[in-house]
Parts: C-alpha cells; sequence; structure tokens
C-alpha cells in the first residue's frame, strides 16, 4: 500500500489542492490520532514525488513534463498549446497502473495480462487462449457498480457464425455487421440491431495542385453539379446519413447546428464552369479503393453513381479503381485530381478530423488551404469550448466557402443483441456494457478478433480495447454512448490559459486489484513509460506505441528525473 494517510472520503472530493496542503499542516504536529479516518506516523519521511521532464522541445514531441504535484495532483505541460489532451487522455490506451506493479513486470504486455492489475469496473476470471475471456463485477471499482455480475467475451472471424451463434441463443452481442445483413436479422425471433452513431465522413476530394482543381469555381460547380440525397439512395446503403458538413453530428463539440451543404443547383453549376473557362474536353479522373474500409463498404457503388451525376451535366468522367497499396501511395504522392476517401477519427474531437485532413496529411488535398489553417490551429489551442466552437463555426463555414472537399455521408455501424439485453448505448467511441442488464447476471458478447494483450499501453485494435476499457481506468473517459469527457480517475481538471499547462486532481481512494492504492506517482509513472523510447518500462508488446506515438507527435529518447 503507497498510501500514507487515509483520509475520509468528503475531504478528498475537493479539487482545491490548497486546502488538503492547508489541512496537512494543521496536523504536523501531532503524533498519532485515532478515530479519524487517518493515522500520522512521527518522523515518517515524506513520499517521493516523481517527475519527468525535457528542458529542450526540439525532440519533436508534445510533452514537455509529467509530474507528482503531491499524491493527488498530476500536471502535464506541453511543448505547445493543446485543447484537445482530455480527449486524447480518455483513449483506452492510456489506462492507468500501479507504478509498483509496472516497475515488477517491466512494463511487458505478455506478464501484465496475466493477471491483469485493474481498476475498472470488471476484474479478469478466467482467460481461455483461444476460446473465450470471463469477467466479474470488480468490488472494489470507484464508480457506479456494473449492472451484470459477468461478461463473457469470445471470438469469430467470420460475420455469418457471428450471426448464425446469435439467432440459436449462444451469444448475446455482435458487432462488425453492415446494412446487407439488416434483412437477415429481421427474421430472427428475439434479436435487434442496434445502431452505433460513428465518427467518420465519406468525400470527395480536390487536388487543388492539379487543374482546373485549383479553381474554387470548378470545385464549387463540382459540389452543385451532385445530388448528394440522390447518391445516398442509389450509391450508399441504410447504414448511411447525409453528411451536411465535414463533422458528424454526433461530434457535440464541432459541429455547427443549422449549417448546410451547398444545395444542388445543376444551372448555377454550369454558369459557374462556363465563368472558369471550364474545358468541357477534358477528363476528370476519380480515384478510389477496389477494397474499401469497413465503414464505408460501398466506394464503388458511389463512385458509378458520381459518373453518372456528373455526366449528365456534360462532364467527361473516368474511374480508377486501384488496389489498397496503390490508392495509398497515389493519394500520399499527390497525384490523384479527384478521389473518394473515408476517414474515421481516433478520438472524439474535431481537431482529429480538421488538422488531419486539411493540415497534418493534406497531401492529397494539393497545397493546405492559409485561411483554413489558420483557424484550425487556432481552435486546437483554444481551452474554452464556447471559444473553440465559436472558431469551428468559422472553420465549417470556411469549408464550405472553398470547397476542399465534398462531404457525402457518415456510415454508422451496426450492432445485433438479443432482446434479453437491456439497456444499450452504442456511441462512436465506447459501448456501455458496463450499464447493461441481462435476465441472468451475464453479458456474452462475440467479437471479430481474440484481444491482442490485455494490457493496453501498445494496442490498437478495437477488440483489444474493448476488453481493457472494461478492465481499466483512464485520468478522464468518455461517457458511455457518448463524446462527452467526463471524470474518470480525475475527478477534476483544469488548463492554463494557454493550454499549455493542465492539472487533474485525482480521487480517492482507488484501488487496483492487487490492493494497492493510486496516487499520482502511478499516473506519472504510467505515462513516462509511454514517453520515454529508453524506458525500462517502455516494452508493451510491439514497441511501437502507434496511438501514444500518433497523439503526441514523437518519443523523447530519455526524460529528465
Amino acid at each position: 500500500m503507497k498510501r500514507i494517510f487515509s483520509f475520509p472520503t468528503p475531504f478528498l472530493s475537493t479539487a482545491s489542492t490548497l486546502a488538503r496542503l492547508a489541512f496537512l499542516l494543521l496536523l504536523l504536529p501531532l503524533t498519532a490520532c485515532q478515530g479519524q479516518g487517518f493515522q500520522i506516523v512521527q518522523g515518517a519521511a515524506p513520499p517521493q514525488l516523481l517527475r519527468a521532464y525535457t528542458n529542450d522541445c526540439s525532440y519533436g514531441g508534445l510533452i514537455k513534463a509529467i509530474e507528482a504535484v503531491d499524491l493527488t495532483t498530476v500536471r502535464l505541460t506541453l511543448c505547445r498549446p493543446d485543447a484537445t489532451l482530455p480527449a486524447k487522455l480518455a483513449y483506452p490506451v492510456f489506462a492507468i497502473q500501479d507504478s509498483d506493479f509496472l516497475n515488477h513486470h517491466g512494463g511487458n504486455s505478455t506478464e501484465m495480462s496475466r493477471v491483469p492489475n485493474a481498476s475498472g469496473p470488471y476484474r479478469l476470471l478466467r482467460y481461455d487462449p483461444g476460446q473465450q475471456i470471463v469477467l466479474e463485477r470488480n468490488p472494489d471499482y470507484w464508480g457506479v457498480p456494473p449492472k451484470s455480475q459477468k461478461i463473457i467475451i469470445n471470438w469469430q472471424g467470420s460475420t455469418i457464425s457471428r450471426i448464425v451463434l446469435l439467432r440459436n441463443g449462444q451469444t448475446d452481442a455482435i458487432d462488425g455487421l453492415s446494412a446487407n445483413f439488416l434483412p437477415t436479422l429481421e427474421t430472427f425471433v428475439g434479436v435487434a440491431p442496434v445502431y452505433q452513431t460513428s465518427l467518420n465522413v465519406t468525400y470527395l476530394g480536390f487536388n487543388n495542385q492539379i487543374k482546373p482543381f485549383d479553381d474554387v469555381r470548378v470545385r464549387t460547380a463540382i459540389a452543385m453539379s451532385l445530388n448528394r440525397p440522390r447518391l445516398l439512395t442509389y450509391g450508399l446503403a441504410s447504414d448511411s446519413v447525409l453528411a451536411n458538413q465535414f463533422l458528424p453530428p454526433a461530434m457535440n463539440l464541432g459541429y455547427t447546428p443549422g449549417l448546410n451543404w451547398l444545395d444542388y443547383n445543376p444551372k448555377e453549376a454550369q454558369d459557374l464552369l462556363k465563368q472558369s473557362g471550364f474545358n468541357w474536353n477534358q477528363e476528370l479522373v476519380v480515384v478510389y479503393p477496389s477494397n474499401p474500409p469497413l465503414d464505408a463498404p460501398y466506394l464503388e457503388m458511389l463512385a458509378q453513381q458520381i459518373k453518372l451525376q456528373l455526366s449528365s451535366l456534360g462532364l467527361k468522367v473516368t474511374l480508377q479503381s486501384l488496389d489498397s497499396a496503390a490508392y495509398n501511395q497515389v493519394l500520399r504522392s499527390g497525384s490523384a485530381p479527384l478521389f473518394l476517401a473515408t476517414w474515421s477519427a481516433t478520438y472524439a474531437d474535431p481537431d482529429d478530423f480538421f488538422s488531419r485532413v486539411f493540415i497534418n496529411e493534406a497531401k492529397p488535398l494539393g497545397t493546405p488551404y492559409p485561411e483554413l489553417v489558420n483557424l484550425i490551429q487556432r481552435a486546437a489551442q483554444t481551452p474554452d469550448p464556447q471559444e473553440r466552437q465559436k472558431l469551428y463555426d468559422r472553420i465549417n463555414e470556411t469549408v464550405l466557402k472553398l470547397v476542399p472537399a465534398i462531404p457525402i455521408a457518415h456510415t454508422n455501424g451496426i450492432y445485433a443483441f438479443r432482446t434479453t439485453i437491456q439497456g444499450q448505448r452504442i456511441g462512436p467511441v465506447n459501448e456501455n456494457f458496463e450499464e447493461m442488464r441481462s435476465t441472468n447476471g451475464q453479458i456474452r458478447i462475440t467479437q471479430t478478433r481474440e484481444p491482442e494483450s490485455l494490457w493496453p499501453a501498445d494496442e490498437s485494435d478495437p477488440n483489444t480495447l474493448r476488453v481493457t476499457r472494461l478492465l481499466y481506468s483512464t485520468l478522464v473517459e468518455y461517457e458511455p454512448g457518448g463524446t462527452t469527457i467526463r471524470p474518470g480517475l480525475a475527478e477534476a481538471w483544469e488548463a492554463n490559459a494557454e493550454a499549455t499547462q493542465w492539472t487533474f486532481y485525482l480521487r480517492s481512494p482507488v484501488r487496483f486489484v492487487d490492493g494497492s492504492t493510486l496516487d499520482a506517482n502511478d499516473v506519472v509513472a504510467t505515462l513516462s513509460a509511454l514517453w520515454e523510447e529508453n524506458h525500462p518500462n517502455h516494452v508493451g508488446r510491439t514497441g511501437r506505441f502507434e496511438i501514444f506515438q500518433r497523439f503526441f507527435g514523437a518519443f523523447i529518447p530519455q526524460a529528465i528525473h
């Protein structure tokens, strides 16, 4: 047990570090106090507070320092402003581990997976490799106790096989379905689909370095030439909804209510093309992947519909279907004039759409648009949500004005449940399995793959992160079924005006399965093991730590301690 002082819970619910410090100072003259919920050992050495930092941000990453201010307060200092930090830290990869457990196993995912030292709603009861994982309710969970006593997770790669298991009552929930299977599900008794609102967008992109798409009049004309509701009807499946903006409405922050995309207006489109001096004999080449991602499996039909609509206006359109490797290479090289693409956000913040598509990975769109880049960067550096929303309103209006791409659809995910399971809320970034109720006290889930590991720090596979989210806790978390950030292991947090310093106030008591209690040193130890490339606990399963690098830019070779 790392805790020296055991305070009554009401005292620890405050987010005021000053109040805690003042309380401790009042107790210093005492040798021992009994019956008041705490004990002080005279002469006990104060705990060492961990810190990892760098004086030089030239290594290229976002983090400058991770430090324990006191045992219940953690501070992250950044090399540059970032208002998206809480949304990133809510991702399951950033689960917090007890520092002693982490050090004992050297950050090795295999060793740490044998008996996961969890602090989440469930703990591991049994793992039969290749067959199933059985989780049971964690009696020491700091949050609302889960509704079901057990969750049983198995896996089956074949969609048909998963559906058969569901039909026969051998599982309660499956995912990874497409709209093609909805007619089949409707024939089953005691089974119902549940839709997952996804954070994605399918769009037609323009490369502004390739004529004639360097002219905003041409881009606008093509946008007005497309009857997007008709594209949705004939080019996409019933699990897709029309995209009125680049962001889906499920992104509470960043979406602009009432702002709609350009109307279908072929007459005005023709006028704009004439004004631009458009060459009606030129071929417009639309590139798309022959094996599209799971969240946009209908790109072939969509490409055909786009060609049909543009051809009816007198435009000459050629479709070019490429395998994944060739398609990705064409986009990375910026050589595709027009292209169909799908972007899915990793974490629930509008910056993961706008910065990634229009700045960081903007090569397919040609030269980044300075006006758009400026607004996106300002929004990412503004911690106040209301001020951020004002900037995103301007960003959405600027996308509408510049037409760097045409948003077409957001494609939802589809789950199916036995009707004996109640209370489902399937959100863009998580499922609320801990809140679901069953008639027999357990929920059986059949997913597509076996988890890669039961320690998530070095993982990115959704099948893995579904399990580890039920086992571990993060500093902050997404509310079940939504994108709003709520307290996790941190009961409160705040940022400075520049969004370069974020302070998290930990809740207490929080216990891990091995009986140890959470403190700020655990947070520093966990996050610094991800950040430092030469840290002894920077081991994981693959050693790549893909999500950390994507979110925070780069590892530091070694921090100062």
